[in-house]
């Protein structure tokens, strides 16, 4: 007989020959009857149920089958390697491939299958990969798997595609407390309201062997994606006021302080004379350093006008136009009482009108 495979697990697949007299004929020793029902949540095809059962009647026997009949995925699909990606067609016996605890694991064989029709599964984040009906999936829901509350023992289900695509019902058996129970679960990927039911399991953080030298250090390249950028041959980073729960950028507590929250209120501004617009834009640039006001207002005494920032006032008691070489302010009095005084800007200095 004409045997392809191999003796031991580090050998390579060869064919070689076993002569007629060391082939085992007939050694049944009794007859089995297998309820494969207790097992409907990861069924067998009929070749394999057949396989089982010559395996639990006979007392010695050796299972083989033709190549081709393994879990199919397209050969362009990328796996992930301890050194990166590798295309699936590309993979060979000795090579190392990432497991789904992160880890690195040998490659002892590889069983091309050729043209088979292959489906497209798309999962919610928009990426997708071919396989064919035969792949098999670790999947839980929202009623079947891990829960933090029980903490279930039962964390997954292997469903094949071909199961998720045609509505199967299957049993599973309780464990714990229901260990007498057993349920009954439609293996469809979309739940009775329509929405995707099945979850796949994320790989373990991968354990890559790429010891090349960085050009970068990863920690200082999130640190100038977050909150920094680069001029020329240097970096610069600045802090949002965001990233600040009680004040904000500017470190100047004990210069500004507020008897109140900031956050949500209407705020309303008031001053003297209102002429640039640059002193009211200092100060919602420090008010805005301790909080989001729902709305700002501005009121003022004067409003002189020769704005050079887009900044008005709501309300002016009084509005009116001085040359700019004048210099409107409010002064006290003696007496406790406010006036307005007007100054001369002068080259040698100011001089009262």
């Amino acid at each position: 007989y004409h045997i392809w495979g191999y003796y031991f697990e580090k050998q390579g697949l060869h064919d070689f020959w076993i002569p007629t007299a060391a082939v085992i004929k007939d050694n049944k020793v009794k007859n089995v009857e297998i309820d494969f029902e207790k097992y409907s949540y990861r069924p067998l095809l009929e070749h394999q149920k057949e396989a089982v059962k010559t395996l639990c009647e006979n007392k010695k026997h050796i299972l083989a089958d033709d190549l081709g009949l393994g879990k199919a995925m397209i050969n362009n699909t990328l796996i992930y390697t301890p050194t990166g990606t590798k295309k699936m067609g590309e993979i060979v016996i000795g090579d190392k491939v990432i497991g789904s605890d992160g880890k690195p694991y040998n490659v002892i064989g590889v069983f091309p299958q050729g043209k088979k029709e292959t489906y497209k599964i798309t999962f919610n984040d928009g990426y997708s990969i071919f396989t064919d009906d035969e792949h098999l999936w670790s999947v839980s829901s929202s009623n079947h798997g891990k829960n933090s509350n029980n903490n279930r023992l039962k964390k997954t289900l292997t469903l094949s595609t071909k199961q998720m695509y045609e509505n199967h019902i299957i049993q599973d058996q309780g464990r714990g407390y229901n260990n007498f129970r057993t349920y009954s679960i439609n293996t469809h990927y979309r739940g009775s309201n329509g929405a995707n039911k099945w979850q796949i399991p994320i790989v373990e953080p991968i354990e890559f062997e790429n010891n090349e030298e960085l050009p970068i250090d990863p920690y200082l390249l999130g640190l100038i994606l977050g909150d920094g950028h680069i001029q020329s041959i240097s970096c610069r980073f600045e802090t949002h006021r965001d990233d600040f729960d009680e004040r904000g950028m500017m470190a100047k507590r004990d210069v500004t302080r507020l008897p109140f929250e900031v956050d949500g209120r209407h705020i309303v501004l008031v001053d003297d004379v209102l002429h640039t617009g640059r002193t009211i834009r200092a100060v919602i640039n420090e008010l805005f350093d301790f909080g989001r006001p729902a709305s700002v207002m501005l009121a003022v005494l004067v409003d002189r006008f020769g704005r050079e920032l887009p900044i008005e006032a709501a309300c002016a008691a009084s509005k009116l136009t001085l040359p700019d070489n004048q210099r409107l302010s409010l002064k006290k009095n003696d007496d406790g009482h406010f006036s307005f005084q007007i100054t001369q800007i002068a080259a040698a200095g100011e001089q009262p009108v």
